[in-house]
């Protein structure tokens, strides 16, 4: 998978198994080739935002920052300026203002933490059990595939070409025998929620 795209995937509470995105409490699993799949989906968020702008006007439409936000230095300060205190008291914008009345939080962690609205995934001692070589192969074949044709994706000029990067995907990888992976996968996602 692109890890672009993975990541948000575990804001919705998917953890990555293989080929498989599970929901952290065991109520969905999902291949993600599948077309409704939420990396799909990721997909089609990615490349909607790269239609609106380049790096070359000075704003990334696909909001990167380089920081991570959470990380503190040693002394407990976040390396993430819009974290610091003295910025947060400047932030007297119009917008900042309104959103921070209306959802009753300074910050989208208060917020989801006041309205219970995070899903923390246990951890789990789980090891599956070893694959053959003609799976490892499979994935690996697969896992290139997915990569490349998720960037092109991402960067597709319209709509039809995203569509048929899509599909030459799907077509691609179950050429190479997904499903075999698929099914090793779904296994293993199912029976690591049931380990904990």
């Amino acid at each position: 998978m692109m890890n672009a795209v993975k990541q948000p995937c575990c804001m919705y509470g998917y953890d990555e198994y293989g080929v498989v995105l599970g929901k952290a409490d065991g109520s969905d699993y999902q291949s993600i080739i599948d077309d409704d799949s939420v990396y799909v989906r990721m997909l089609n968020f990615y490349y909607e935002a790269n239609q609106g702008g380049t790096w070359k006007s000075g704003v990334s439409t696909l909001n990167y920052k380089s920081v991570v936000q959470c990380e503190k230095s040693e002394e407990g300060y976040y390396y993430y300026y819009e974290l610091w205190d003295s910025v947060k008291a400047l932030d007297t914008s119009e917008l900042v203002r309104d959103w921070r009345e209306k959802m009753g939080a300074d910050t989208t962690m208060e917020y989801l933490e006041k309205n219970d609205m995070l899903l923390v995934a246990p951890g789990v001692l789980y090891t599956a059990s070893v694959e053959t070589a003609e799976q490892s192969t499979i994935r690996r074949q697969c896992k290139i595939a997915i990569q490349k044709y998720s960037w092109e994706m991402v960067f597709a000029p319209d709509r039809r070409r995203f569509e048929a990067l899509l599909n030459e995907m799907q077509a691609t990888v179950k050429n190479y025998g997904y499903d075999v992976i698929l099914e090793y996968d779904m296994i293993h996602a199912k029976a690591k929620v049931g380990a904990d």
